[in-house]
């Protein structure tokens, strides 16, 4: 048996190596190197990754937007009233910022033009119901009596007419009878010719035949000559009952047109000094010291000048903003991009005053495009708005703000590409 060279006590006992615990069991396996399982399923992953990018690059199409300042205007533009001579306020019925029905008073004016405008509106309207009351009513009495005239005229027509028709039925019974009259003397008349000519009755007895015969022709002839007479003299009348009647038509139609040309002749000239207080002054209502003008349409008033001052020539009188206006968006774009868009494309517009992020945008369309462009060489184009959002109530006239148009739309590889491209030909050019 082996020992150590080192005695107990010694200074080398100290190294002498020493057997420790064994402290693994028979069964334990050291764990597997997964080093290139790893690896090999990171590459997996990656090349995964890389062609679903790749895919989706390919596949999704990223809108281009281009985005423009704009201005909400409405379909109504302002109203305005101004003059080119001076007019003095005498009056005001309405302040900034009310809301006006239509033909609401707003102020009373007066100067020397307003004054001669009136007088001739008045003249006229005082000429057309002086018209109405007197000359009018002399005018259809004069209709009246024509009318009645013309009415009777027609009635004697009709009785003649009634009489010619008694008279042909009289005349007829009195022909026929005459008639058998004469037929019965005809044929007396040849039984004794020929009994006179045989000698059976005397010379005597057939001139009474002969007689009977001449008057009872005689007398259907005389019948027949006065129903011609009688009827020639029945036409006749209704002849100049006619030609009467149709006197009193036409007089009747002319003093109708005369009555009609002057009331119309009347009515224009009112009307005219009507529209010519209209056209200066709006609507308006004429008071006994001035002249009272009216909102021309519903909406609010922006401005009205002072009361008790002369407004010099040009001054504005008062301003008002329709109510009920369409809005719509107002902008432009570039020569550079006027290709991309056409009417109809959509419209996003973020309303400056109300934040997108906590109201929401408001969607819209173009719906008019320039051809030409402007001073400034953009082309203005306008979009409807079709959908206002939570905003609808809030909107007006003067909002600015920023509107977005879909340009394009283009894979993630193909703005790649386009950037590539154009660095190309930026260097080869």
């Amino acid at each position: 048996m082996e020992t150590s060279r080192f005695e107990p006590g010694s200074a080398g006992a100290m190294l002498e190596p020493i057997q420790i615990d064994d402290l693994y069991h028979e069964d334990d396996v050291p764990l597997a190197d997964v080093r290139t399982s790893a690896l090999r399923l990171l590459v997996y992953a990656g090349v995964g990754l890389t062609a679903l990018f790749v895919l989706l690059g390919s596949a999704i199409r990223i809108p281009r937007y281009y985005q423009e300042a704009f201005v909400l205007k409405g379909t109504q533009q302002e109203q305005v009233r101004q003059f080119s001579y001076p007019v003095f306020v005498l009056e005001r019925y309405a302040e900034v910022g009310s809301v006006l029905e239509a033909g609401a008073p707003l102020v009373k004016i007066n100067a020397p033009e307003v004054v001669r405008a009136v007088e001739a509106y008045e003249a006229a309207r005082q000429r057309r119901r002086l018209f109405e009351t007197t000359e009018q009513a002399v005018y259809q009495a004069q209709i009246e009596t024509l009318q009645l005239e013309e009415d009777r005229y027609r009635e004697a027509i009709a009785a003649y007419e009634e009489q010619k028709r008694a008279g042909w039925r009289l005349f007829v019974q009195q022909r026929d009878k005459l008639t058998r009259l004469a037929e019965q003397a005809r044929d007396r008349y040849e039984r004794e010719r020929q009994l006179v000519e045989r000698q059976f009755i005397s010379r005597e007895q057939f001139r009474e035949a002969e007689e009977a015969r001449i008057v009872a022709e005689a007398d259907l002839a005389l019948l027949i000559e006065a129903r011609r007479k009688e009827v020639a003299d029945l036409d006749a009348q209704i002849t100049q009952a006619s030609l009467n009647a149709a006197i009193a038509a036409r007089q009747r139609a002319e003093v109708e047109h005369e009555m009609q040309r002057l009331a119309q002749s009347y009515a224009l000239e009112e009307e005219q000094a009507r529209q010519a207080l209209l056209r200066t002054y709006g609507p308006f209502e004429v008071a006994p010291d001035g002249l009272i003008v009216k909102a021309p349409a519903a909406g609010t008033l922006s401005f009205v000048a002072e009361v008790g001052r002369e407004l010099p020539a040009g001054s504005l009188l008062y301003k008002t903003l329709p109510s009920a206006t369409a809005l719509y968006a107002q902008a432009s774009i570039s020569p550079q991009r006027i290709g991309f868009i056409d009417v109809d494309d959509p419209v996003i517009l973020k309303v400056a005053t109300f934040p997108h992020y906590e109201w929401g945008v408001v969607e819209g369309r173009i719906q008019a495009l320039s051809v030409t462009p402007d001073t400034d060489g953009r082309y203005p184009f306008e979009v409807a708005i079709t959908d206002a959002g939570r905003l609808a109530p809030y909107l007006s006239v003067g909002m600015t703000g920023e509107l977005a148009v879909e340009l394009e739309r283009k894979s993630f590889f193909g703005y790649v590409f386009e950037n590539v491209r154009r660095v190309y030909f930026s260097a080869v050019r």
